[in-house]
């Protein structure tokens, strides 16, 4: 198939019977030989502009629409959002009003403290889990500021299943619980609980 200006000034490419302004069945490119390209949506002051994924069962699987009132981004998939970036740039997995930069889950009813960069929201259990790649490395969380970026830590020995806690510098080891539970303050082979 060719082209197609249809009665309702319709185009299709590759399709006779055009369902949308333009339609176009098959592969489209974008490109350029300058250092530029890309594709413009502009829409009014209160509209959205959207990119939808689809398959022959369901038009609208998935999509990409930023909201032109609210001035955020969101991300579908299976129908529904998933993500969104707000006006902020606060981002929001499993929410569609983050209170801070990185906002996970939504259901606790808890009031979210927008001092912290990064918010764990549940209704049953929330956490966040470290996992390392093997059974000899360490999992970490680090503490730093402006003069020091590893000044305190809290880290997991997969290696002998111990944790320990470290202030002012990193390899400063303070306490340490093994994996019998025998608790070390200034000791790192503590003998008693």
């Amino acid at each position: 198939r060719g082209i197609t200006l249809d009665s309702s000034q319709k185009v299709g490419i590759g399709t006779a019977s055009p369902a949308r302004t333009l339609d176009v069945v098959g592969d489209a490119s974008i490109s350029t030989t300058g250092a530029s390209t890309g594709l413009r949506i502009t829409t009014s002051t209160s509209g959205e502009g959207y990119l939808i994924f689809g398959d022959p069962d369901d038009a609208s699987m998935g999509g990409l629409t930023y909201d032109n009132s609210t001035n955020a981004l969101m991300f579908d998939a299976n129908n529904a959002e998933h993500m969104r970036i707000d006006s902020s740039g606060n981002v929001g997995i499993g929410t569609t009003s983050p209170a801070t930069k990185l906002h996970v889950g939504s259901g606790s009813g808890a009031t979210v403290d927008t001092g912290y960069q990064i918010v764990a929201d549940s209704g049953g259990i929330a956490g966040i889990q470290l996992l390392a790649g093997g059974t000899n490395q360490s999992s970490r969380v680090v503490f730093g500021d402006s003069a020091d970026n590893d000044v305190g830590m809290v880290k997991y020995s997969h290696a002998d299943n111990s944790m320990s806690f470290n202030t002012n510098g990193s390899g400063n080891e303070r306490m340490r619980i093994t994996s019998a539970g025998n608790i070390g303050i200034g000791n790192a082979s503590p003998s008693y609980k």
